[in-house]
């Protein structure tokens, strides 16, 4: 399912996820099953009772909504989802990466790819945000391995799955490669 665009939609998503409809239900059975027989206490149990799962219901809702919040708020670096490769006449095939929603990028910038052996995170290649899509994913071409990790961005290239769940993309790049970005652009 989607994530909600909006807060009223979040608490609507968060009420479903409760299962509120159905406590709902059994409230207004509980409420309806009271009012014909009615409990003898000091306190109106038949009133008390209701009011009860009503309030039960609104901060289960509410809870669960504020930890969707706390949730989305700590979301690390977005996970590659899948690898695509366009081709364009007869250019050479360019790779496009579609990526989880993150905050933490914006169109145009230079990324890099890490590769986590177990131990260390290695520099395989950079690229760039070439669009952030309307649902928030992010749209990443590939742009030059690093040099001796061609193999392992040729296996991302292939969308192997088990060296795409070890790649990391990351919202910078080394400053050797914006060396190699101002050699790359044209003069002026």
């Amino acid at each position: 399912m989607a994530a909600p665009k909006s807060f009223l939609g979040l608490l609507w998503h968060s009420f479903l996820d409760i299962k509120g409809p159905v406590l709902w239900l059994i409230t207004f059975g509980l409420a309806v099953l009271f009012r014909i027989f009615p409990l003898k206490a000091s306190i109106s149990l038949d009133w008390a009772i209701p009011v009860f799962l009503i309030l039960l219901v609104v901060i289960l809702t509410l809870a669960k909504a504020a930890y969707g919040l706390f949730e989305s708020s700590f979301k690390g670096l977005p996970k590659i989802l899948v690898v695509q490769q366009h081709n364009v006449g007869e250019e050479q095939a360019s790779f496009v990466c579609l990526l989880e929603p993150s905050e933490l990028f914006s169109y145009g910038i230079m990324v890099s790819f890490y590769h986590d052996d177990g131990n260390f995170e290695k520099l395989i290649g950079v690229g760039i945000v070439e669009h952030i899509r309307e649902d928030k994913r992010i749209q990443v071409k590939i742009i030059a391995p690093a040099t001796g990790y061609e193999y392992i961005m040729e296996q991302v290239k292939r969308s192997e799955s088990e060296v795409i769940k070890k790649v990391t993309v990351k919202p910078h790049i080394p400053e050797s490669y914006l060396r190699l970005s101002r050699m790359l652009l044209p003069e002026e």
